[in-house]
This record gives C-alpha cells, sequence and structure tokens, in this order.
C-alpha cells in the first residue's frame, strides 16, 4: 500500500515538474511560457548596476533587464551569450533625454494626448 502512495506522489510531482507553460492569475495560453493577469499590479523586471548586469555569465540573447545607474532604464542582450552586447530597449535620439522627454515626444509624434492626424 504504501508503494502505491509514494508512486502515484512521484507521478503527481513529475507532472507538476514537466509543465511547459506556466500561468498566473489565469490559465497560461499555449503559445507563451510565462502567462501573468493582473488589473491591480505589474511585472518587476530585475534591476542592476552597470556593472552587476556586464558581470552576468553568459546572458541569453534576449535578456532584458533594468538598469539603476548611469543610464537608467531598460536594456537586453543583443548579442550571443558568449559576446553580449547590451542595448537599451528604446534608446533616445540623444542619448541624455529623459524618460518624460521621450514620452512626450513619442506622444507629439503618434497622435496622443488629444493631438489628432
Amino acid at each position: 500500500m504504501t508503494k502505491i502512495i509514494l508512486l502515484a506522489v512521484a507521478f503527481c510531482c513529475s507532472a507538476i515538474l514537466h509543465a511547459q507553460n506556466v500561468g498566473i492569475g489565469v490559465a497560461p495560453d499555449s503559445s507563451s511560457q510565462l502567462h501573468i493577469q493582473s488589473t491591480t499590479k505589474g511585472l518587476l523586471i530585475p534591476s542592476m548596476t552597470q556593472s552587476q548586469i556586464q558581470a552576468i555569465p553568459a546572458p541569453a540573447t534576449g535578456l532584458l533587464v533594468f538598469q539603476t545607474d548611469h543610464t537608467s532604464g531598460f536594456f537586453y542582450n543583443a548579442g550571443t551569450p558568449a559576446i553580449p552586447s547590451w542595448r537599451p530597449l528604446s534608446p533616445s535620439s540623444s542619448g541624455t533625454a529623459s524618460a518624460t522627454h521621450r514620452q512626450q515626444r513619442y506622444q507629439s509624434r503618434h497622435g496622443f494626448c488629444g493631438n489628432r492626424r
């Protein structure tokens, strides 16, 4: 009897460990590895300093982080794990524009905030 219970527990655990995708607050979409749904909370991407980002061993291509010092913002690895190339997710044209200025510039170009085209 004990062997049957242990076998059942082992089977259940292996089924959980082999899940193909995960849903938090929602059943996961089959095309996603992680599906998050919330009307009250957001997603917090790992934040690090520039030196911490550069110290990540073999970062995956497309890895996303939030840099907290120097030019703060979202950065992703556009290179390979062997040769990383960290790039800003949304670079400003001058490289020094504030986030508010970039947002205002985007909104004015795309007709947001009451501007109709």
